[in-house]
Order: structure tokens, then sequence, then C-alpha cells
């Protein structure tokens, strides 16, 4: 403890022992937005406590709403992660061991639907250059907590951080970013698996593909998008009154399709709809990011089910 300037030889507690106890006074404030601007929340925490709670409370909230892509390469299932974890894990180290803690406030950590944004607190150190950061400079800030990460192999003092957040952006047209002002260090990390209206890093489908919805059940799904951009599979149960197992192979049935494409893990999954493929019997304005209707879901679908049993 001694020897790490945890506690000073008389046993006193340094800053450093603060740092790593429960007591700490940062913390991370870690939110989803809904799209890809600050605007509607979808979800929220506030990590505090000691610097490693705060990483690994941070990693589990963050791989929430990672969107994995799943491939099928000859037997096998590939599943490809929007963003590599390497890349996060990264990030939010060069949150916790880098940042000016001589400024009394939050770092964030912004999950949008095209990227994560990791903001710490502090200018870059005095004749330090952002082109030095990205070539890999490793000059330190607060040495004695990243001796301390170090000694922990959380970080390999070699300044070889930076550098893998951006090597790991591979061939994929966006490219993790690194922004500097007078008070923050913001690191942007894309989501490969976001598909965007001009340039997708993921091929995209045809915009003119059109899949027959053959089950009035599966169309009562898809029109509960006129309302929210994400339904989950409990959404499905409460509005639809069936089952979890029917609700489940309903959104399965859509997502085999391409109608629907999930997003999160099996256990917060939540589905959007597809905007490059248009249902036969959807509106044309179904695949619009923002639909407009007066009319009630839950009223519509009333009256489908009293169509049907009239039938």
């Amino acid at each position: 403890m001694v020897s790490l300037k945890i506690t000073s030889v008389k046993g006193v507690y340094t800053n450093l022992g603060l740092l790593l106890s429960y007591q700490c006074p940062f913390s991370i404030k870690l939110t989803t937005f809904q799209g890809t601007v600050k605007n509607i929340f979808l979800d929220c925490r506030e990590s505090s406590g000691s610097l490693f709670r705060q990483l690994d409370e941070s990693i589990i909230f963050i791989r929430r709403y990672i969107s994995i892509r799943s491939e099928i390469h000859g037997l096998k299932r590939i599943d490809i992660p929007g963003i590599e974890l390497d890349s996060i894990r990264e990030a939010l180290l060069n949150i916790l061991v880098h940042r000016d803690y001589s400024i009394s406030a939050s770092s964030f950590v912004n999950i949008f639907d095209d990227r994560i944004e990791f903001t710490s607190l502090g200018r870059l150190l005095e004749n330090v250059t952002l082109e030095d950061i990205m070539e890999g400079a490793s000059i330190l800030r607060n040495e004695r907590l990243s001796n301390v990460f170090y000694r922990l192999r959380f970080i390999e003092a070699y300044g070889v951080g930076i550098p893998r957040i951006l090597h790991n952006g591979g061939d994929f047209e966006v490219k993790p970013k690194i922004k500097t002002t007078d008070n923050l260090f913001i690191i942007t990390l894309p989501n490969r698996n976001f598909q965007t209206e001009i340039g997708a890093s993921v091929p995209k489908q045809p915009v003119d593909d059109k899949i027959e919805i053959d089950s009035a059940a599966l169309q009562d799904v898809v029109d509960l998008f006129e309302k929210q951009r994400y339904i989950t599979r409990e959404t499905v149960e409460k509005t639809l009154a069936v089952s979890k197992a029917t609700a489940l192979r309903h959104l399965k049935k859509l997502v085999d399709k391409k109608i629907i494409l999930p997003a999160g893990s099996s256990v917060n999954r939540k589905y959007k709809l597809n905007n490059l493929v248009i249902p036969l019997n959807q509106p044309e304005e179904a695949t619009a990011k923002a639909r407009r209707s007066n009319s009630c879901p839950k009223k519509n679908l009333r009256e489908k089910r009293k169509q049907n049993s009239s039938r």
C-alpha cells in the first residue's frame, strides 16, 4: 500500500487511495439516446465508487446496447459486434486513468444508434498535441494511478491505447474519432452495424426491395411501429394479448424476413423496423424515420380482429 502510494508511511490514505475506494467522489454518467442526437433518453445510469467498480459497471451497461450482427460462415454462426469490445475497454480506461481529477465533474459515456462517445475532463498536457497522442505518445497526467492500473495489467504503459482504438476501425468507411477542446477529451467509436441512408458500413439491401407479409398477426406486429421506434417481446405480448412463445415466434419470422432488425443482447433485446425494406402490404411512409399517424394502434388492432372474426 505504501509502495503504491495508496497510503502514507503513517497509514493515512492518500488521494490515490481515495480514488480506489468506495468513497471516490467522481463518477461516470452513462446515457443511451434514441437515434443519433441528444434528445430522447432510453436509459441512464451513474456509476460511482471505486474506479475499478466504475470500470466493471460501465462495461456491463454498454454491452447491453451494443448491436450484434450474425453471419453464417459454413456451418458456424459468427456474431459481429457493432463496436469492438477492445476499443470500448481502451476508451473507458482513458476516462478513468487519464482524466483531470482537479475538475469536480463526472465523465460521460453517451450511446447513440450510430456511435458511442466517451468524454473525459481535462485538456491535453502542455506541449502535447493531438497528433502526438494519436501516434502513441505516452505522457502521464496521473502517474501513480497509472502505475496501479499497470501493475494490475489493465494498461500496458506503452502508449498503445489510442493507436489500438484507431487500428480497430479496420477498413470500414466510418473511423473512430479523437477530439479535444480546452477542457474535454472525446473519443467517438462508430457502430459498424448501423445502417444509414448514406454510406453504410454494413452492406444494405436495395431500397426498392418489397417483402410480402403473409400473416395478419405479423402485420399486427409491424403496425406497432406506427407510434414507437422500438418494440420488445413484452410489447408484442401485452398489445396483441399473446403468449411469450407466440410473440417470440412472430418476431423471429419478421427478423428472418429482414422486415425488422434486432438490437441488444437476448436479455434486453429490442427491435426496430428495417427502413431499407418496404413490406408489400404496408404504406410507403412506413419506411420514414417518423411515421405520421393520428390513429391509435390498439384501436386499429381491435378493428382488424373484428374484421377477421366476421369473415
